[in-house]
């Protein structure tokens, strides 16, 4: 019985390394994720200012062709000054030209005014663009670490289950089908008994399956948390004198 506590035990330190494997693999998911949305969203951020630009620079030339429009206009009223005869109309041809360089003026500051919008558009324009190369850059370079460090993580993790299918076919079927209970629904299975407490909840185990535990002809189970019990000499442990606490498990 005593070889078969002993590999129960072994596996569940299998166990314990697996899962810390796949939450190291799973940790590394979320970082991935925020990279690319950090990305996404530069990308998007260079998108809105580019079609901004490409507005402002048509609403500009818009405007450019409105002041060549008027400035034609202003031309024709000056040749064909001379060929008024009245003085009505020729007050009125003036008023005319004066109403029309006073909305060309109008349109020149407004041109000025999106001059200014571009160059600041511009400047927008180029920063999001380095914050797009920078985290592209930065999501291929961790992409790649991460690659890396993933197929090292899987690798070990195929080792560790090959190491448990070894342990789990050397374990009586019967004490294989109590562990698997125990340790549904929790990570840890199994808790250490010191000084007639079991570790993992704090709380006392009655004398008579004390004694049982240390007779080591079977498992047993706490109480009160339901983890399988057993004594630090059992699997080699011993007390730190720094801490005065058990250390860990030596299978």
């Amino acid at each position: 019985m005593k070889e078969q506590i002993t590999l129960i035990f072994a596996l569940h330190e299998q166990d314990l390394k697996a899962q810390n494997l796949r939450q190291a693999l799973d940790a590394m998911k979320p970082e991935l994720l925020e990279l690319e949305a950090l990305v996404a969203n530069n990308r998007s951020l260079l998108e809105e200012k580019t079609a901004k630009l490409a507005e402002i620079e048509t609403q500009k030339r818009s405007k450019e062709r409105e002041v060549e429009t008027f400035e034609a206009r202003l031309k024709d009223f000056q040749g064909k000054l001379s060929m008024i005869k009245t003085n009505k109309e020729y007050q009125a041809a003036l008023k005319e030209m004066a109403d029309t360089k006073k909305i060309n003026k109008t349109i020149e500051d407004q041109i000025l005014e999106l001059m200014v919008h571009m160059d600041t558009l511009k400047t927008e324009r180029q920063a999001a663009e380095e914050a797009l190369n920078g985290s592209s850059a930065n999501l291929e370079k961790r992409t790649k670490e991460m690659d890396t460090e993933m197929r090292r993580l899987e690798g070990m993790l195929r080792e560790v289950e090959a190491e448990k299918a070894s342990t789990a076919s050397r374990i009586e079927p019967s004490l294989m089908a109590q562990y698997k209970r125990v340790k549904k629904g929790r990570p840890e299975a199994v808790s250490e008994v010191v000084g007639g407490t079991c570790q993992g909840c704090r709380m006392k185990v009655p004398p008579q399956l004390y004694n049982e535990i240390q007779k080591m002809k079977t498992l047993h189970v706490c109480p009160s948390c339901q983890r399988i019990l057993y004594l630090a000499e059992w699997v080699g442990t011993k007390t730190d004198p720094r801490t005065d606490r058990p250390e860990e498990m030596k299978l």
